[in-house]
């Protein structure tokens, strides 16, 4: 249940902060383009898209600022193998210099205030799930997952995402209730969190 100024509130935040963002979105840009002119393993698209789980079922792709090599997906399997989820890999390996430093202060996640204004995702919501991972939670009976929104940012982000396993992460968006109160408190959090993570 989402409060009746989510969506509007949503799509003038979007707008503003993609907006104020252009000048570093195209930074960022420059930077992926000459690293990868620097060394030919880190060319790669600027953009990558993964799909992800809307409410009610709904598959879209999710944008990101490309921050591992071409190809990173295919030595996925064996990294889950190892550390048990993909969200507790150290020093993954298939992330760039310049990738490292945009995972660090989150800045690769901003291209999606373009899944916001289409709509497909929140500012704040539950955690983008892959289509994998919902088959995964609904075979052990968490069916609610087909009514959960996605956000850039939730509950789970800014309570140690990279160290909760998928019930845990499951259990914050379950519990999560939009007000523009909590959004906003989400929000700030999310800002700082970002921030001194980096620092």
């Amino acid at each position: 249940m989402s409060y009746k100024l989510k969506r509007p509130i949503d799509l003038v935040g979007s707008l503003i902060l993609g907006t104020l963002t252009i000048p570093l979105q195209a930074i960022i840009t420059t930077s992926i383009v000459a690293e990868g002119l620097i060394s030919k393993k880190y060319r790669r698209p600027i953009i990558y898209k993964s799909q992800r789980v809307g409410k009610k079922l709904k598959v879209f792709d999710m944008y990101k600022f490309s921050s591992m090599v071409q190809g990173a997906d295919k030595g996925l399997s064996e990294l889950i193998s190892q550390y048990g989820h993909v969200n507790h890999i150290i020093e993954d390996p298939r992330v760039t210099p310049i990738g490292r430093i945009l995972r660090r202060y989150s800045l690769d996640e901003l291209p999606q205030f373009f899944n916001v204004l289409k709509g497909e995702m929140s500012l704040v919501g539950n955690r983008p799930r892959s289509p994998e991972e919902i088959i995964e939670l609904m075979t052990k009976g968490h069916t609610e997952v087909a009514y959960l929104s996605p956000g850039i940012t939730s509950e789970a982000c800014i309570n140690g995402r990279r160290k909760l396993n998928i019930e845990e992460m499951l259990k914050y968006d379950i519990n999560y209730k939009p007000t523009i109160l909590t959004d906003a408190k989400i929000l700030c959090k999310t800002a700082l969190k970002a921030w001194y993570e980096g620092n």
